[in-house]
């Protein structure tokens, strides 16, 4: 009769500001796709648990969804604590789960859960490349990143390798929580160093903190600010930065609100601006996200049929996606 789909995340704690829009945005997408047909004429049906970024609260949350009638096959997680956490769990359940966490034990060794962004690591070596292709040397690198596991899965052995073999010289590698409302201890350390860049792995929000510290310290004409994908949201880092935000650069895995001449961003815009909410990257992911499990669902229900409908079929699929 329907297609369950449950989801939990934060909305009420530490990555509130960036989720903002989340369920929105979320029952949006499952009603324009229902209005479509669903899958193969199947609507999807939304359940939703807000977590309120505690990893108790949700694997908890999977728990509960897990003893449901069916168990769901087929899930998103954004969280990248949670997906390590639960990625054992995931694997013996065998549930399909999409995760805009980027951390590489979250995806190595393959599993049941595919991430629908680079990882944190991946995108740092980019931006080394760009910095070694482009940036006046020497290039001093430091890192200024959040305190948990999200922040953290940039400072290992392979981005610190791979910095080396492009001749980018890592300088400092500094720590903060993700209710920091001071970093100038970390930057005064920083400018210790004599680091020319500055790079941060966060949601965003933080880097309007950083950049006025910064300004505080008179570092932006002596250091130039940069970050991962998450920092490159029009909602925050432009948002909350303001004129500051001017020269921040960094990787981008979505396209922009104002690419208003493709057709999927002018959709976007659209229903957006119905239903009264701000633009956040929850609104240009969630669209297109549930569009393509849509597709992927159908093909395997066409091959199977309902009544054979599992997660090794869907996992199988999903492994067919185009790189």
């Amino acid at each position: 009769d329907v297609f369950m789909f449950y989801h939990f995340t934060d909305i009420s704690g530490p990555y509130a500001a960036d989720v903002e829009g989340t369920v929105k945005s979320l029952e949006d997408a499952l009603t324009y796709i229902n209005e479509q047909g669903g899958i193969d004429g199947v609507p999807w049906k939304l359940s939703f648990r807000d977590t309120g970024g505690d990893l108790k609260a949700a694997l908890a949350a999977y728990e509960f969804e897990r003893t449901q009638s069916p168990p769901p096959i087929f899930k998103v997680i954004v969280e990248s604590a949670v997906n390590e956490a639960l990625r054992d769990r995931i694997n013996e359940d065998q549930v399909v789960t999409l995760t805009s966490g980027g951390t590489p034990a979250i995806v190595y060794p393959p599993g049941y859960q595919f991430a629908f962004v680079p990882s944190y690591p991946d995108v740092a070596g980019l931006f080394i490349d760009w910095l070694a292709e482009t940036q006046p040397k020497p290039i001093k690198l430091a890192f200024l990143t959040w305190d948990n596991t999200f922040g953290r899965a940039i400072l290992i052995d392979e981005v610190r390798d791979y910095a080396a073999d492009k001749g980018v010289e890592i300088v400092a590698e500094e720590v903060f929580g993700l209710t920091a409302t001071d970093v100038t201890t970390q930057l005064t350390r920083i400018k210790g160093t004599g680091a020319n860049w500055v790079y941060s792995n966060t949601l965003g929000m933080p880097e309007a903190l950083i950049l006025k510290n910064a300004d505080q310290l008179g570092l932006l004409g002596e250091i130039k600010f940069a970050g991962g994908q998450w920092t490159m949201l029009k909602h925050t880092t432009v948002a909350l930065g303001g004129p500051l935000a001017e020269g921040f650069v960094g990787p981008s895995v979505l396209r922009s609100w104002d690419d208003t001449d493709e057709p999927y961003i002018k959709l976007i815009n659209e229903r957006c601006k119905a239903a009264g909410s701000d633009q956040t990257s929850n609104w240009i992911q969630t669209l297109g996200l549930f569009l393509y499990a849509t597709e992927k669902i159908e093909k395997v229900v066409d091959e199977v049929g309902w009544e054979n409908l599992d997660g090794p079929a869907l996992k199988e699929q999903f492994e067919d996606t185009p790189r």
